[in-house]
């Protein structure tokens, strides 16, 4: 899951007479009654604009992350077998709902005439453009889903915090081992420097930080490709499939890793030709191929390499007494607190620009609910860190609760509106097609809940 792409757009008002409120991306929707100002799926002539190619770059740089060293674990908890047919299962899933997202909001664009919008926004428009009984719940569900966005950002920096404090934990307790502070102290330690960290307001003060914390995480990734080919054990030594109660686990984790629906938009909206973003060869799908086939064999080897040993970052698995494996150690968790840093920029641009920026009046008291509502979200994940601090069940509650919402829930939902009236197909399939996606985003969600707090 690559967070540290986050695309900015224009900032509009939702109604003339309301308050300014931006959404996940900065973004607005407001109705523009001169039809040559819209954005539709036109070529878009700007210089800014990104071509086919660009827009496929950037998004398998937005999907391919970090989650994807929790792969193997996942094949771990559900047997190499369904851990083949389930990844491919899921990918499935995130492009088909990245499609749907993608495809109404084009549509919504012409319907409505309006510029280019961000995710919750995009939810606001159809309920107010879609069948009366759901017109008055549009702004319920845009805040509905900018609170989705940010529990499930707040929960991804747990995990990124636990998994930074592990692997510093690994790597101190090696070199000084009369000297060993447990994971716990590491969070605290880690915390502390967070916020101080995240007081930045600027991304463009962080740039030299990111580009630093990409050849880090390249470095990071690399390493254990090349550990994991290394020596790899016969598929015949380990289960095709383990047990039922482990598959929210594997679902969870694998949602995690796959998880970019709140950037797809945002990446659309930078395209010179949006008509070629989706499609069979479109750049969705390209590049949706593409990281089913990476994620497959990367949790497939990593797996098939450390076994029943399999933790629940594969980092975790190197050897802590080789130099290479003590730099991944170091690097990966340094690449991580600046994605950290970026997520919750994420939350600030929520929870800040559209709920407490109108509120607070007074340059001096406006900077100081700045510093505490950054502060109060390093506080919150620490805390949350500390209470449970098994980074298998956090990375597969954040794929439960956010990742799945916003893949499973919120798509099909947006789906079901914008097709209630006469639009839901023979036999009305596709309202039956919505309703097994939203039962298994219940079991999962309910499931995985149920064994993180057991």
């Amino acid at each position: 899951m690559g967070i540290e792409d986050q695309e900015q757009s224009e900032s509009l008002p939702l109604k003339r007479s309301a308050p300014r409120m931006s959404s996940t991306h900065g973004t607005d929707i407001k109705q523009n009654s001169d039809s040559s100002q819209c954005i539709t799926t036109d070529e878009r002539t700007t210089p800014q604009n990104n071509s086919y190619f660009g827009v496929l770059m950037h998004l398998l740089k937005s999907i391919i992350g970090t989650g994807v060293l929790t792969l193997p674990h996942a094949f771990k908890e559900s047997g190499f077998v369904f851990g083949i047919f389930g990844t491919v299962f899921v990918i499935f899933l995130c492009t088909y709902a990245a499609y749907i997202l993608v495809y109404h909001s084009q549509e919504i664009r012409k319907k409505s005439k309006t510029k280019l919008l961000g995710f919750s926004d995009t939810c606001a428009l159809i309920c107010q453009h879609g069948p009366e009984a759901v017109q008055s719940f549009s702004m319920v569900f845009k805040y509905g889903v900018d609170a989705v966005i940010c529990i499930g950002s707040l929960l991804t920096n747990c995990a990124f915090l636990i998994f930074i404090a592990q692997s510093f934990h690994q790597v101190f307790s090696y070199w000084f081992p009369h000297f060993i502070l447990s994971v716990e102290q590491y969070i605290i330690i880690i915390s502390v420097l967070l916020l101080i960290i995240c007081q930045i307001r600027e991304l463009k003060h962080l740039v030299p930080f990111s580009i630093f914390a990409n050849i880090c995480l390249f470095v990071g990734l690399l390493l254990p490709l090349v550990h994991m080919f290394s020596e790899l054990h016969s598929p015949a030594d380990f289960p095709a499939f383990t047990s039922v109660t482990k598959l929210p686990l594997f679902f969870g984790t694998v949602f995690f890793a796959a998880d970019a629906m709140i950037l797809y938009l945002p990446i659309e909206n930078t395209m010179k030709n949006p008509a070629k973003f989706l499609g069979a060869t479109g750049a969705l799908n390209v590049s949706m191929v593409i990281v089913g086939i990476l994620y497959t064999l990367f949790g497939l080897f990593g797996f098939l390499r450390y076994g029943e040993d399999t933790k629940p970052s594969i980092t975790l698995n190197l050897p802590i007494e080789e130099i290479p494996s003590q730099i991944v150690q170091l690097m990966l968790p340094i690449s991580i607190m600046l994605t950290y840093v970026l997520v919750t920029y994420v939350m600030i641009e929520i929870i800040w620009n559209n709920y407490l920026q109108y509120k607070v009046r007074g340059s001096i008291k406006r900077n100081l609910a700045q510093i505490v509502t950054r502060c109060s979200l390093v506080i919150l994940t620490g805390a949350v860190s500390i209470a449970v601090p098994k980074l298998e069940l956090v990375i597969s509650l954040v794929g439960s609760v956010g990742s799945s919402t916003l893949i499973l829930l919120v798509p099909v939902t947006l789906d079901t509106i914008v097709r209630w009236d006469n639009d839901l197909g023979y036999f009305k399939w596709r309202l039956f097609k919505n309703i097994l996606i939203g039962i298994f985003y219940v079991f999962i969600l309910v499931s995985s809940i149920l064994i993180c707090f057991q």
